[in-house]
C-alpha cells in the first residue's frame, strides 16, 4: 500500500491521528516467516517531553514493553504496546479522539464545543469518548450493556457522561445497546453518533498510529501480531500497517468464549463458540466493517482460564497489572510464538490495565462464582506457561522443533526463510540480484556512469545481497541471421556494454564486497525495421531452427567470438566468479560439438570461474553436454498454474513440476543447479506470467490507471524462494532485475525490479540482511528511489528550473518563444483555471484514499505545490447499460466502484478552499463494471458502454413518459440537484451538470434548459456542461441552450497530428505539438463565438507518461502501448513525452483570448501514485512535467473562492 506519504500524513495529523479513510474489506491473506530476533530488544521510544495541548495531546506514543518472562520461556521476543498508559487508560482513546475531532472538522459537531456525542460501547471506548468529549466541551451519552464493570461506569459518569444501561440481548434485537445509541443520536438535536463498530476511522487510528509505532519501536522487526477483537479496529489497522512493512508477517485474532470471529476466520461463517466470558469489550457475534477490513491469517480460541491465569502470572513475574482482555492478548502472543518458532518477534496490545476491574475480576468471590478461582490461585514458576493451551493440530511444546516441517508439509501454515528446519540458507557467494543496463535502461545510464553506480549501491544496501550478476548483450538481426554483433550505437538503447563499462561495474561490485557473475545474452536487434519484440517467431529458443551445417558453422564462429571477447573483458577486470556462456538458446544447445569446443576456450581465459549455460526446466534434459560444465544453469521462468489465490503458499506449491524436472537432471548429472534468472513483474497475476509476457489488458486490472500489483510480486518471490531452497542441489539464485536507472522501481512500477517495493524486503530477508540499508529513509523501507526523486525536485526550487530537461520548455524558434511568453503571462494572470481533476476512490484511485482522508488531503497539498490554483472534484454514479434510465450510487466493499459521499466531498472542498484553490464539482456517470458484460474497454469511446451513448436508441421523443423524460428525472432528482445544493452549501465556485453525455445533450433541448434552470436555483456559482469533441463539431444543430452557460466546458480530447520519430525514445519538439493544437483551437474559437463569446475551459484533457503520448487522443483509457511499441518489455514510460505534450498544448491554448484554463486529467487522491516509473496520467513525482506546470502556472493559488 502506499508508503512514501506516511511521513507527510503524520505531520498533518499529529501522533494521535492521521491516516487515509480506508474503505473496502481486504481479503484474508496468508503468508508467513520466522526469523532471528536481534540479540537485545531496542529501548522503547520515549514519549514526548514537550508540553502537549491538553489530554488529547497525550494520546499515543505509548511504550512498547518486552515481556521478558514470556520471551525467555518461548525463545521469541514478545512485546506488548502499553496502551493502558494512554490518559484514558486504554487503547480506545485513539479512535475516540479521531472520531470526535474529525466530526468537528466535518461540521458534524461544533468545533467550539456544545455538541452531543452518542456512542454504543462495551466500556473502554466509552471512557475515551467521555474524556475527549469533556476536553472538547461536548456532552457524552454512552449506551452499554448492563454487564459492564461498575468501575468503568463510575469513571465515565465522573467525567460528566450520561450512562444508559441496556440488557445484553442479541444484535438483531432492537433493544441492543448499539441500536439504542443510534436512536438516541437521531432523536437528539445536534447529536452525533460515533458508530465505532462500523466507522473505519476506528481502524485508521491504528493504521497510522498504533501500527507504525509498534514497527518503529520494535526496530523494524515484527514477525507476528495477535490481539482479540471487538469492533475490530485495532487488529484491522495494525494488520495493514505491519503487513505493508513486512508482507510475510502473520496476524492472528484470539477469540474469547461466545464469540464468532474465530469461526469466521477458519470457516468463513461467523458461528458463536460455546460459553460466556469475563473479558470485556472483545468478542462479537457479527462481522463489523472494521474487522472485515483486517488482514488476518488465522485464529486462536482463548479461554477465561487462560486469561485469568495470565493476569496472575504477569502480576507475579512482571509486576504488571492488566485487564482480562489484555491478558488474553498475551495468551495469544504465546500461542503465536509457538507457531512462528524461536527467534521471532511477536507483538500484541495491552488494551487496558487491571485497576478498572476491581468490581469484577479482582473482586473477592467473583472468580470463584465462575469456577475460575483455581486458575487465579495456582502457583506458577517463572517460565511455566503450561496454562496456555497448545493449539494447531494438538502439537505440544516438545514438538516445536518439528513444527516448521510438519506444518509446511500439511499446508496448514507457511514457515519463513530462516527456520532452518526445512528451508536451506542461500549461498551469499552465488545469490543476489541481476543488474541491467544496455537496452534495459535509458542510454544515459551505462555501467560505470555515476547514476548507474547510485542505483547499484542502493540495491546493495537495500537487498543485502552477497553477489551480483552483470549482463552483456549481443545481437542478431533476425531468426535466420548467422551474424552475432556487438553494437556500439550511441543513438539507440540497443547497444552492448563496452569492455570499459564492464570493468567499471565489476570493480564497483568488488569494492562493495560482492561476488560477481557475468552472463552473455543474445537478443534481437529491435532497431531493424522488420523486427519487434512482439514478433511471433522472435524467440531466443528457436534461433537457428532450420540452419544448414554451414549456417551453424558461421553462427558458432560469430557467437564464439562474442563469448571470448566478453570473457577477455571480464579477465581484464580481474575475473568473475561465474560466467554464463549462453541463456535460453534451446535449439542451439542441441549442437553439442561446437559447445564442447567453446567451453575449454572460455576456461583458458577464465580459469578460476564457474562455467555454465542456462536452460529452461522444460528443455534442460535435452542438453547433452552438461558434463562439460561446472553447474547446471536454470533460467527459471515457468508459467505457474495457480488459482486466484496468489499467496506465497500457493506459489510454492505450484513450483512442484518444474522443481521435479530440474531435480531429475541434477541427479542424473550429479551437479548442483544455479538459478540464473528468477523474476516476476509487479502486476496482477504475476505468479502465472513468464517474466516477459506483455501487459495484461485492462480487463485484468482494478482500474484504468492501475494495472500493477507489487504485493503479487512479493508473494511470488517469497513462494518461489521457499520452493527452491527445499532442495540441497540449489547452488544459488539470481533475482531479475535491478536497473541502472536510479529512478526505476517504486510503488507504481509494474516491471520486474524489486526496488522500492515489498519484494525488496522479501529478498533482503532471504539474502540475509537486516534493515540497515534502508534505515536512513525518512518514510518507509523500500522507497529510497522515490524519496531521492522528491528531494531532487524540491532542490530545483519553486520554478523547477533544475528539473527541466533540455528541449522541453522554450521551443526552437523565436516566434514560438514569444507565443509561449504570452501563454505563461495569461496562465499566471490569476483568472484562469489551472488545475486537475482530482481522482478519488470512485474508480480513479485506490479505495484506501477516499475524499476527506488525510492521505487525499496530502495529495491535494502536493497538487497545489505543483502550481495549481484550481481543482475539479468528481462524484460518480453508475448505470446498468446505455439504455437504462436508472442512475445509482455504489458503495460495496467488494467493488472498486465506490461513490463519493456528501460529507467526503464537503471535507475535500473545505481543504481545497484552505489552500486557496478554486473548486469545481462535476457529476459523472459510468457503466457498472461489476455487472456481467460491462468492461472498462467498452466504456472508452466509441465502445458500446461509453457514457456518450446513453440513450442512443431512444429516438427523438422527449414527452412525458418517454425514456428521455424518465432519464432526465432520475439524473436530475437523484444526482445533479442534490450535488448542486451540496456545492452551494460548501461554497464551491463552479458546477458541471454533465460530462461527455454526447447523445443526451444532442436530444431534448427543453429538458436540458429545465435542468439548467433548476440547477441555477440550487447553486449560485458558475454553471456549465462538459462537452466532448464530436459535440463541439456539431454544436449549432444540437445545442440551442449553449448561450445560457456561464462558460463552455469541453473535454478536449481532440485528435492531433504530430509526426512521431521512428523510435520511442526519440521525442518530437514542443513546436510540433503546439502547431498540432492550432486545429482544435480553431474549433474551440468557433464554439466560443457561437456561445456568445463565452470563455472555454478544457474541463478534461491529459497525457499519459508513455512514448509518443503527444501524438494520440488520450482519454481515461488512453492509448494502448504494447511491447511492439516499446524498446524494453519492462519499461514503457516516457515522462519527457508527457512534458512535451503539456508544453505544446499550453503554449497554443493559453495564448488565445477566449481560453480560460484547464482542469487536467488526472491527479490522484492516492498520494503514493506517480513517481519515476509510472506511465499513467498523474504528473506527481515526475520532475520534467512538474517543471512545465510550474513554468506556466507559477506558484499557483487563486484569489479566495466566492463567499
Amino acid at each position: 500500500m502506499a508508503s512514501r506519504v506516511y511521513g507527510a500524513m503524520r505531520r498533518l495529523a499529529g501522533p494521535a491521528l492521521g491516516g487515509a479513510a480506508l474503505a473496502g474489506a481486504a481479503a484474508l491473506h496468508a503468508s508467513g516467516r520466522c526469523e532471528p530476533a536481534p540479540a537485545a530488544a531496542p529501548a522503547p521510544a520515549a514519549r514526548s517531553d514537550a508540553v502537549v495541548p491538553g489530554v488529547i495531546g497525550a494520546i499515543g506514543k505509548t511504550p512498547l514493553l518486552e515481556i521478558r518472562s514470556l520471551s525467555d520461556a518461548t525463545g521469541c521476543r514478545i512485546v506488548a504496546k502499553a496502551e493502558h498508559l494512554n490518559p484514558g487508560g486504554s487503547v480506545k482513546d485513539r479512535p475516540a479522539a479521531r472520531i470526535i475531532l474529525l466530526a468537528e472538522q466535518r461540521g458534524d459537531l461544533p468545533a467550539g464545543g456544545g455538541g452531543t456525542v452518542v456512542e454504543g460501547t462495551g466500556g473502554n471506548t466509552g471512557v475515551g469518548m467521555a474524556m475527549v468529549a469533556a476536553a472538547r466541551g461536548h456532552r457524552a451519552v454512552l449506551v452499554m450493556p448492563d454487564s459492564i464493570s461498575k468501575d468503568k461506569i463510575a469513571l465515565m459518569e465522573a467525567m460528566g457522561a450520561r450512562v444508559v444501561l441496556r440488557p445484553a440481548v442479541p444484535f438483531d434485537d432492537p433493544g441492543h445497546y448499539v441500536h439504542t445509541a443510534r436512536r438516541i443520536a437521531e432523536a437528539t438535536p445536534g447529536g452525533f453518533y460515533g458508530n465505532q463498530f462500523e466507522s473505519l476511522e476506528n481502524m485508521n487510528a491504528h493504521l497510522f498510529g498504533t501500527g507504525p509505532e509498534i514497527w518503529e519501536q520494535a526496530g523494524g522487526r515484527v514477525d507476528g501480531f495477535v490481539c482479540a477483537a471487538g469492533t475490530g479496529g485495532t487488529i484491522a489497522g495494525v494488520s495493514h500497517a505491519i503487513k505493508e512493512r513486512n508482507p510475510s508477517a502473520r496476524v492472528y485474532v484470539i477469540d474469547p468464549p461466545g464469540s464468532s470471529l474465530a469461526s469466521f476466520v477458519d470457516d468463513g461463517v461467523p458461528a458463536a463458540s460455546p460459553g460466556t466470558t469475563v473479558t470485556e469489550g472483545i468478542g462479537i457475534g457479527r462481522i463489523t466493517a472494521n474487522f472485515a477490513a483486517a488482514r488476518v491469517d488465522g485464529a486462536f480460541r482463548g479461554s477465561d482460564e487462560e486469561a485469568v491465569a495470565m493476569m496472575t502470572y504477569l502480576l507475579k513475574h512482571e509486576g504488571l497489572l492488566v485487564g482480562p482482555s489484555a491478558a488474553l492478548n498475551l495468551v495469544g502472543a504465546v500461542k503465536l510464538a509457538r507457531v512462528l518458532g524461536k527467534g521471532s518477534t511477536v507483538a500484541t496490545i495491552i488494551c487496558d490495565g487491571g485497576e478498572r476491574y476491581r468490581a469484577s475480576v479482582l473482586k473477592p468471590g467473583f472468580l470463584a462464582k465462575r469456577g475460575l478461582a483455581a486458575a487465579a490461585e495456582a502457583p506458577r514458576a517463572r517460565g511455566d506457561l503450561s496454562f496456555v493451551r497448545h493449539e494447531d493440530m494438538g502439537r505440544t511444546c516438545a514438538a516445536c522443533a518439528l513444527l516448521g516441517a510438519a506444518v509446511a508439509l500439511t499446508g496448514a501454515l507457511a514457515v519463513g526463510p530462516n527456520a532452518a528446519k526445512r528451508y536451506l540458507p542461500l549461498d551469499r557467494n552465488s545469490s543476489g540480484f541481476t543488474f541491467l543496463s544496455e537496452e534495459y535502461a535509458p542510454p544515459q545510464f551505462p555501467y560505470g556512469a555515476e547514476e548507474s553506480n547510485i542505483a547499484f549501491q542502493s540495491a546493495v544496501a537495500g537487498l543485502d545481497a552477497g553477489s551480483v550478476q552483470l549482463v552483456r548483450t549481443v545481437y542478431v538481426d533476425g531468426m535466420s541471421s548467422t551474424s552475432v554483433r556487438i553494437r556500439n550505437a550511441t543513438d539507440s538503447p540497443i547497444r552492448t556494454a563496452t569492455a570499459s563499462e564492464l570493468g567499471k561495474a565489476i570493480s564497483l561490485a568488488r569494492s562493495q564486497g560482492l561476488s560477481v557473475a557475468l552472463s552473455l545474452l543474445l537478443d534481437f536487434n529491435w532497431d531493424v525495421p522488420y523486427m519487434h519484440p512482439g514478433q511471433a517467431n522472435a524467440t531466443h529458443s528457436l534461433i537457428g531452427e532450420g540452419f544448414t551445417p554451414a549456417q551453424w558453422s558461421a553462427w558458432f564462429a560469430s557467437y564464439s567470438a562474442a563469448v571470448l571477447d566478453t570473457a577477455k573483458a571480464a579477465a581484464a577486470a580481474g575475473g568473475v566468479s561465474t560466467f554464463v556462456v549462453a541463456t535460453d538458446l534451446d535449439t542451439a544447445f542441441q549442437q553439442e560439438g561446437p559447445w564442447r569446443a567453446l567451453v575449454p576456450a572460455v576456461r583458458a581465459v577464465l580459469p578460476e570461474s564457474t562455467i555454465t549455460v542456462a536452460a529452461s526446466a522444460a528443455t534442460m534434459a535435452q542438453v547433452g553436454w552438461w558434463d562439460a560444465l561446472d553447474v547446471i544453469g536454470w533460467s527459471a521462468l515457468p508459467n505457474l498454474t495457480l488459482a486466484a489465490n496468489g499467496s506465497a503458499d500457493a506459489v510454492e506449491a505450484a513450483w512442484g513440476p518444474s522443481v521435479q524436472a530440474v531435480e531429475a537432471v541434477s541427479a542424473a548429472q550429479a551437479k548442483r543447479v544455479l538459478v540464473t534468472k528468477l523474476g516476476f513483474q509487479s502486476r496482477p497475476g504475476a505468479w502465472a506470467l513468464p517474466l516477459h509476457t506483455s501487459r495484461p489488458d485492462f480487463s485484468d486490472c482494478s482500474g484504468w490507471l492501475e494495472c500493477y500489483d507489487p504485493e503479487a510480486q512479493a508473494q511470488a518471490l517469497e513462494g518461489s524462494l521457499r520452493a527452491l531452497t527445499t532442495r540441497r542441489w540449489l547452488a544459488g539464485v539470481f533475482v531479475y532485475a535491478v536497473l541502472s536507472d536510479p529512478s526505476s522501481g517504486g510503488p507504481s512500477d509494474d516491471g520486474a525490479t524489486p526496488m522500492g517495493k515489498p519484494a525488496a524486503q522479501v529478498l533482503q530477508r532471504w539474502f540475509g540482511g537486516a534493515l540497515e540499508g534502508w534505515a536512513a529513509v525518512e518514510t518507509f523501507p523500500g522507497e529510497a528511489t522515490i524519496v531521492a526523486a522528491q528531494r531532487r525536485l524540491a532542490a530545483a526550487g519553486p520554478g523547477g528550473e533544475g528539473s527541466r530537461p533540455g528541449g522541453v520548455g522554450v521551443g526552437a524558434d523565436a516566434a514560438l518563444a514569444r507565443r509561449r511568453e504570452r501563454a505563461v503571462a495569461r496562465a499566471q494572470s490569476g483568472s484562469t483555471w489551472n488545475g486537475f481533476v482530482f481522482g478519488g476512490p470512485d474508480e480513479w484511485s485506490s479505495p484506501y484514499y477516499r475524499y476527506g482522508s488525510v492521505g487525499a488531503m496530502a495529495s491535494l497539498d502536493a497538487m497545489a505545490a505543483a502550481g495549481a490554483n484550481a481543482v475539479q472534484l468528481v462524484a460518480m454514479r453508475y448505470y446498468e447499460e446505455s439504455n437504462s434510465t436508472l442512475v445509482y450510487a455504489k458503495g460495496a466493499f467488494s467493488s472498486s466502484l465506490m461513490s463519493t459521499t456528501g460529507p467526503e466531498l464537503v471535507a475535500m472542498a473545505a481543504h481545497a478552499r484552505s489552500l486557496g484553490l478554486r473548486t469545481m464539482l462535476s457529476p459523472m456517470i459510468d457503466p457498472d463494471y461489476d455487472l456481467p458484460g460491462n468492461c472498462r474497454q467498452c466504456a472508452s469511446p466509441p465502445g458500446p458502454g461509453w457514457r456518450g451513448l446513453v440513450g442512443s436508441d431512444w429516438g427523438e421523443d422527449c414527452s412525458q413518459g418517454s425514456p428521455w423524460a424518465a432519464w432526465h428525472q432520475q439524473y436530475a432528482d437523484t444526482f445533479v440537484l442534490p450535488l448542486a445544493r451540496l456545492a452551494q452549501a460548501a461554497g464551491l465556485d463552479a458546477f458541471l451538470i454533465s460530462h461527455e453525455l454526447q447523445s443526451a445533450v444532442e436530444h431534448c433541448p427543453d429538458l436540458w434548459a429545465a435542468l439548467l434552470a433548476r440547477t441555477r436555483a440550487a447553486f449560485k456559482g458558475q454553471v456549465s456542461v462538459a462537452f466532448n469533441p464530436p459535440v463541439v463539431d456539431n454544436w449549432r444543430q444540437s445545442l440551442p441552450w449553449i448561450r445560457t452557460l456561464d462558460f463552455v466546458g469541453v473535454d478536449c480530447y481532440f485528435p492531433t497530428t504530430v509526426d512521431v520519430p521512428p523510435l520511442p525514445w526519440q521525442d518530437a519538439n514542443v513546436s510540433a505539438v503546439a502547431a498540432a493544437w492550432e486545429a482544435p483551437a480553431a474549433k474551440l474559437a468557433a464554439l466560443s463565438a457561437g456561445a456568445g463569446d463565452k470563455q472555454i475551459v478544457c474541463t478534461e484533457i491529459g497525457s499519459q507518461s508513455r512514448p509518443w503520448a503527444y501524438s494520440v487522443t488520450v482519454g481515461p483509457r488512453g492509448h494502448e502501448f504494447t511491447p511492439e511499441q516499446c524498446t524494453v518489455w519492462d519499461q514503457c514510460h516516457s515522462h519527457r513525452a508527457q512534458a512535451i505534450f503539456y508544453d505544446g498544448m499550453f503554449t497554443t491554448l493559453y495564448s488565445k483570448p477566449w481560453f480560460d484554463g484547464f482542469t487536467l486529467w488526472l491527479w490522484r487522491a492516492d498520494p503514493t501514485s506517480g513517481g519515476p516509473s509510472d506511465d499513467a496520467f498523474t504528473p506527481s513525482g515526475k520532475p520534467e512535467t512538474i517543471a512545465v506546470l510550474r513554468d506556466f502556472w507559477g506558484s499557483g493559488r487563486a484569489s479566495p473562492s466566492r463567499e
